[in-house]
This record gives C-alpha cells, sequence and structure tokens, in this order.
C-alpha cells in the first residue's frame, strides 16, 4: 500500500505520531533506531526524541520499494 500524502519537511512528530503512522511499537522503533533500520530522531533534551515527517515518510517509501509495492 502506497501513501500518497505530502509530507510538510518541516513539521516534527512525537513517539506517540510516528507509531500511529508507522504501526510499529515504541520499543520497535526505539530498537530499530539503534540498529540504524529506522531514522535518529532529533533529542532537543535529555527526554524529548522528535522525527521529522519527511523522515518517516522516506522511510515508509523505502520499505514499499523494497517490497515491490
Amino acid at each position: 500500500m502506497s501513501i500518497n500524502v505530502q509530507p510538510n519537511p518541516n513539521k516534527l512528530l512525537r513517539i506517540k505520531d510516528v507509531v500511529k503512522l508507522t504501526s510499529l511499537g515504541q520499543s520497535t522503533i526505539n530498537l530499530w533506531v539503534t540498529q540504524g533500520k529506522f531514522p535518529k530522531p532529533l533529542k532537543p533534551s535529555p527526554t524529548i526524541k522528535l522525527w521529522r515527517e519527511q523522515d518517516i515518510s522516506n522511510w515508509l517509501s523505502s520499505i514499499d520499494s523494497d517490497y515491490g509495492e
């Protein structure tokens, strides 16, 4: 399934938003970030992680292309 929504390059997402967009669990996202399988978040403070919407959209597109969808 392809997603044809144009991401806002300036929009930042919290982990709960990333979970909703990807259907991945928080622990999976954190593990995959550590393993280099998922985009790294911005860390404006020690307790806040933010992802660029564009990075998540690009990652989802790469998953689609990897599986030929």
